[in-house]
């Protein structure tokens, strides 16, 4: 069973994983603002992006999570509009975009497994999603 925390190292190294923006950007990890930990946040020119990693299916705590991370990290630093939130697909997605509907940010859903893959394969220099007929040699699977 893989750990939240491999999923953010893998992520860390190849965010355009989770959108091609943030590929090729500054990435921190474990960043703290009072009682707040971010899993990552990357600099995009001069303002951040919040990016929150569950190995559960997400709820409209999580979203709720990262909005608070947003508000308390805007008041020393500028954000980007959009963030990521990523995590199993929930039960109930409407309830997770109600709460995301009245926010100024722009909180955008990544599911494990369908936009985030899980197995990869090294190739060319870099992890890509793995993919039928792919040579399993230097596969990586994370399971959750």
């Amino acid at each position: 069973m893989s750990l939240e925390r491999d999923l953010e190292m893998v992520l860390k190294t190849y965010p355009g994983l989770i959108d091609e923006r943030l590929d090729q950007r500054a990435v921190l990890s474990q960043q703290t603002k009072g009682a707040s930990r971010l899993d990552l946040i990357f600099r995009i020119e001069k303002r951040f992006c919040i990016v929150e990693i569950k190995k559960v299916p997400l709820t409209v705590p999580h979203v709720r999570q990262i909005l608070r991370y947003c508000r308390a990290w805007e008041r020393t630093h500028a954000l980007t509009r959009f963030h990521f939130l990523i995590g199993k697909q929930p039960s109930d997605e409407q309830a997770l975009y109600d709460v995301i509907s009245k926010s100024k940010y722009d909180i955008q859903l990544r599911y494990l497994n369908k936009h985030i893959p899980t197995t990869l394969v090294w190739e060319g220099g870099k992890y890509i999603p793995h993919s039928e007929g792919m040579s399993l040699e230097n596969l990586v699977q994370l399971r959750f």
